[in-house]
């Protein structure tokens, strides 16, 4: 039989009319800025009652809007039952209810997680009573009502145990999944057992400020263990900080980020005697995220082309099975051998499945980049293979717009067109100008050329 996940808290931590709670979340959400840029990859938003905290968790929200995202996963603190690991939904658990519609709990990925590893547990207990997932999902059925979830609640870990379950994620994250850690930020006063620098006072808030920033600091860096180091030195009472190390650990990805908003419980009230501080972060990225199931697929899909173009086909393989084969994205695939390139191939533009472009790409890198002889079957025991799955070019108007190492070039010429991917200007050290400047040496063109003669465009590559 279906379970609900009822809404305990409606009428005393958020509205319970649903009209009255839609105007509300509009308002706030309608503060910043929709979904632009790069894709949403993480976002952190308070979780104390709407009248303290509401503002800034609308803006943290309404910083998705727009975002094609297929899934949500909400991450948040334990804050009423002590448990190893991480607590997911009882399996009959199918719908989590607000007063403005109830959300799907996508249990396929809860299965996943279960099986991935064994940190994963099954806790009605923890997530049926946990604040720290209702008071968010309200915002969620608003914004994102056909959008399924994934709750999870963070029990108690160690560094190493946090990792697994941060890793164990992460091999699950695809293009439209974003992850949403539930935190207020630092607890002070005596009521919380946290005076470092003192009773309160417009000097102490502005300290409570600078620790909390210097937490969000590395947040916005996607710094899982430098934030894991950040708690255990200062001692820093934001209740998410675990859950929140655990999903930069599941992402492997270079990330951008920005601070949305950021107030306190006293600056609110005008309390001196405690106080609790939220913030709104956001983080971005271009990187296509490609779940490690479709990566062990993509491989297998190279090196049986590869196999069958230097003639050891032998029976026919069996083709991987993965929905991800279908998505429609540029690819290279890069062949060493001890540690020098022995051929790259790839297919710049999204105008493919994955599937096809692969084997493609693959087959050319053995035997078609002319400048290599085509590779041997004698040769295939010493030869690595490295796959670059590209975020679809985007043209900028100027050099400036450029992130190395971070991104990849297309330039665009009169006579030509030349390709260099991300990990070139990393493996060689080169700045934004060498890395401009080899590109044009690929395109044809002098290394000189000036910038607003060409076309250039910018790509991000997820590399395995």
């Amino acid at each position: 039989m279906a379970l609900l996940r009822t809404a305990k808290l409606a009428g005393q931590w958020y509205e319970r009319d649903p009209r009255r709670l839609a105007a509300q979340i509009d308002e706030w959400t309608s503060r910043v800025e929709p979904s632009a840029g790069a894709p949403p990859v993480f976002l952190l938003v308070p979780h104390a009652g709407h009248m303290w905290s509401g503002a800034v968790a609308g803006r943290g929200f309404g910083a998705l809007k727009g975002a094609d995202l297929s899934r949500i996963v909400l991450l948040a603190p334990s804050h009423y039952v002590a448990f190893p690991g991480m607590a997911l939904p009882p399996r009959e658990m199918e719908l989590l209810e607000t007063p403005i519609g109830d959300l799907e709990v996508d249990q396929q990925w809860c299965h996943q997680l279960e099986a991935g590893s064994e940190l994963f547990l099954r806790r009605r207990d923890a997530v049926d009573m946990e604040h720290a997932l209702e008071v968010e999902l309200p915002f969620l059925a608003r914004l994102f009502p056909r959008v399924p979830v994934v709750p999870l609640v963070c029990g108690q870990m160690d560094r190493a145990s946090a990792k697994e379950a941060g890793l164990a994620l992460g091999d699950l994250m695809e293009d439209g999944t974003v992850l949403v850690v539930s935190s207020d930020l630092t607890h002070y006063g005596a009521d919380y057992g946290f005076e470092p620098f003192g009773p309160g006072s417009p000097s102490v808030w502005r300290k409570v400020e600078a620790m909390d920033r210097g937490g969000l600091e590395r947040i916005l860096a996607g710094d899982a263990e430098g934030l894991f180091d950040y708690i255990g030195e200062t001692g820093w009472t934001a209740c998410g900080a675990l859950p929140a190390s655990v999903a930069l650990w599941a992402l492997d990805v270079d990330v951008e980020g920005e601070i949305l908003d950021y107030t306190s419980s006293s600056a609110i009230s005008g309390d001196d005697l405690r106080s609790v501080s939220y913030g709104a972060v956001l983080l971005r990225s271009e990187q296509p995220l490609v779940p490690k199931a479709l990566r062990v697929a993509l491989r297998q899909l190279a090196a049986d082309a590869i196999r069958e173009a230097v003639g050891l086909s032998g029976s026919p393989a069996v083709r991987p099975d993965h929905p991800g084969l279908d998505l429609r994205r540029g690819a290279f695939v890069t062949l060493t051998k001890g540690g020098e390139l022995r051929g790259c191939i790839g297919h710049p533009t999204s105008d493919l499945p994955l599937g096809e472009v692969i084997p493609k790409v693959a087959r050319d890198a053995a035997t078609a980049d002319p400048r290599f002889r085509p590779l041997t079957a004698e040769e295939l025991p010493d030869i690595a293979l490295e796959i670059s799955v590209l975020s679809p070019p985007r043209r900028v108007a100027s050099l400036e717009e450029v992130r190395v190492p971070h991104h990849g070039l297309l330039i665009r010429g009169p006579s030509g067109a030349g390709l260099l991917l991300p990990q070139v200007a990393r493996e060689y050290g080169l700045d934004r100008d060498a890395f401009f400047a080899m590109t044009l040496r690929k395109a044809g063109l002098a290394p000189d050329t000036p910038p607003e003669s060409v076309e250039i465009y910018v790509f991000a590559a997820t590399v395995f």
